[in-house]
């Protein structure tokens, strides 16, 4: 169980797709623990912050958007099987997941980032390049070039001995080598690009009905080796991802 507790401002045109305004909250979620979770200190405090800004370039046909967000543990422990959760104020999605994937890092691999704590940008050029009617219906054609960026600002603290020791303990023979799995040198747990920056970049197509239906189709390539850019990635859903 959580609670949280945070401040919001909103002055956009319009949820789904605004062309000029701000929205923007700051929140804590504090998550408890019992037994041996909260004897293990699992009992922790999380600080968000979100802003995004949508700047009209061109009428309501080119809008400019961006958002920037952090989430970083300020007390306790966050258990890493916790870490995949993207704390919002406002439930916007069935689908909770840590950064990385079609609801927070396009192109990036998903859950890719998991962390105490975390920063992220995307930032989108919105261009409405056709509108139409259909009966009494208003529709429009958009393309979206999209940046997404993220980087860990809170490292979660592996035990690398007890690390190894499950590794080999895995008896399967179908098992990657460990350096699949992590970034290592040596033998080691590399920690030299633990904060290095995750980069995507991509494409967006929107079909949209009435404002407020929008038919997402993303296109995505990360930019790093790490998140296997060797890849392209695409997404299918509901509206904009911010």
């Amino acid at each position: 169980p959580y609670v949280r507790l945070g401040l919001t401002y909103d002055s956009r045109d319009q949820r789904t797709c605004p062309t000029k305004g701000i929205y923007a909250d700051a929140f804590f979620t504090y998550t408890a623990a019992f037994g041996e979770q909260a004897a293990a200190g699992y009992n922790h405090l999380q600080f968000n912050f979100n802003f995004r800004h949508y700047v009209p370039v061109y009428r309501d046909r080119v809008t400019f958007a961006y958002r920037i967000g952090t989430q970083n543990n300020i007390a306790g422990k966050s258990p890493f099987y916790m870490n995949t959760y993207l704390n919002t104020l406002f439930i916007q999605r069935v689908m909770y997941e840590g950064l990385g994937g079609a609801n927070s890092l396009r192109g990036i691999m998903r859950n890719r980032i998991l962390a105490n704590g975390f920063a992220y940008a995307n930032v989108e050029l919105r261009c409405k390049v056709a509108k139409f009617d259909i009966g009494r219906q208003h529709f429009y054609i958009g393309l979206a070039p999209f940046f997404d960026l993220g980087i860990i600002t809170q490292p979660y603290e592996f035990n690398e001995t007890d690390l190894q020791a499950a590794y080999n303990a895995d008896t399967d023979d179908n098992k990657l080598p460990l350096d699949k799995y992590f970034a290592m040198k040596d033998g080691k747990l590399d920690t030299s690009k633990v904060y290095m920056p995750h980069m995507a970049a991509g494409l967006g197509l929107k079909v949209a009905m009435n404002e407020n239906f929008v038919l997402s189709v993303d296109w995505a390539m990360a930019l790093n080796k790490q998140d296997n850019a060797k890849w392209a990635n695409f997404y299918i859903k509901m509206g904009y991802l911010f």
